[in-house]
């Protein structure tokens, strides 16, 4: 059975050389049709990351926005996770967006 919620890029690269300068990241998640989501408790477990929610098309789909800080370094071995709360959506309400740092 397909989830009801899917999140591309999966999985969800973070280029290092990119970070280093600022840039944003962006992660899509999009809702099966039919479904009406809601996301909440939008956070990353590194507090130096900001994250923030877009709202692309009315509780279907939405771009998660991570601003690292300039020349933001992370311990290889870890890996930075998004963690949202979905409602409204039946068996998936928590989810975790694990990003591999390279």
């Amino acid at each position: 059975m397909e989830p009801l919620i899917k999140v591309f890029p999966n999985p969800f690269f973070v280029n290092s050389d990119q970070i280093k300068n600022g840039e944003e990241q962006f992660l899509n998640i999009v809702c099966e049709p039919g479904f009406d989501m809601g996301i909440v408790d939008l956070s990353a477990d590194i507090e130096k990351v900001k994250v923030s929610l877009i709202e692309v098309e009315r509780r279907t789909r939405y771009t998660i926005v991570l601003k690292f800080p300039k020349y933001f370094t992370s311990d290889p071995n870890n890996t930075l996770t998004v963690k949202l709360t979905v409602k409204n959506i039946p068996d998936e309400p928590v989810f975790g967006i694990p990003d591999l740092l390279m």
